[in-house]
């Protein structure tokens, strides 16, 4: 169960991280103004799949936005990471720029299995996080190395389509860290040695660096999402037999993926 953090103990982390940074403070007082004034709900969630996520809970009517950490605000504290604040920070600058959001159709959720539950949120720090950290690294915010590894379970589709994400994400991710991580990048994508998941990873990756998904910016075309994902959809579909029911949909702020219940899946 996610815990408030009290909007005092917050106000001071980050208060201190701007001590200690004047880069982070330089991002910090110039995104900041770009949610045009809306609340920021902080919250410590030691279950969350990831280290941080952003969102806004209300969709497009809302009037304040929350972001979730795993790591405790004491934690937090002693160690200032200035990439996950910023990056959290950031996918609320795009929420307000009206990017949307990729996550699991809320009716179906509940008979999902964990896998399926962490393939939205893959699918979005896919097509979102590469401009979420082009910003950062504008900033001159570090972008740290971090290895994302194969899942761990069965060979069930779920569990194929987290590995194929994972991959897809990694290598996404990589193509921003410094010339130096080059060797630690190929030892972690060597982890990845289902040659047939791969063939699909590298497939899809292709299609999203081929599209117009991003501009020479590093800013989201909108209009280019939804293509993408329907590709990407496609693809998937074509790989894993999948029925008619793994579809997408797409509202005003929000991509919905419906995927079909574990019986079928």
């Amino acid at each position: 169960m996610a815990e408030d953090i009290p909007d005092i103990q917050m106000s001071k982390i980050i208060e201190d991280m701007c001590k200690k940074s004047e880069t982070f403070k330089n991002f910090y007082t110039t995104e900041i103004p770009k949610l045009k004034g809306k609340q920021i709900c902080w919250k410590y969630d030691p279950k969350l799949v990831a280290d941080g996520f952003a969102l806004h809970p209300d969709g497009e009517t809302s009037k304040k936005y929350e972001i979730k950490l795993k790591m405790h605000p004491t934690e937090l504290m002693r160690n200032s990471n200035y990439f996950l604040i910023a990056h959290e920070i950031e996918h609320l600058v795009q929420y307000e720029k009206g990017y949307p959001t990729i996550r699991l159709h809320r009716i179906i959720l509940a008979v999902l299995s964990p896998h399926h539950a962490k393939i939205a949120a893959l699918l979005n720090s896919i097509i979102f996080d590469f401009s979420v950290n082009a910003k950062l690294k504008e900033y001159g915010i570090e972008i740290p190395f971090i290895c994302l590894k194969p899942p761990n379970g069965d060979k069930s589709p779920a569990y194929n389509l987290s590995y194929i994400f994972r991959y897809i994400l990694f290598r996404r991710y990589s193509l921003l860290l410094d010339e130096g991580y080059k060797k630690k990048i190929q030892e972690c994508l060597e982890k990845y040695n289902d040659k047939d998941l791969v063939t699909v990873g590298d497939k899809i990756f292709k299609i999203i660096n081929c599209s117009k998904l991003v501009d020479t910016e590093g800013n989201i075309n909108l209009d280019q999402v939804k293509p993408v994902i329907e590709e990407i959809s496609a693809n998937l579909k074509e790989f894993f037999s999948l029925p008619s029911k793994f579809k997408l949909t797409v509202t005003q702020y929000s991509c919905y993926i419906d995927i079909a219940p574990t019986e079928v899946f």
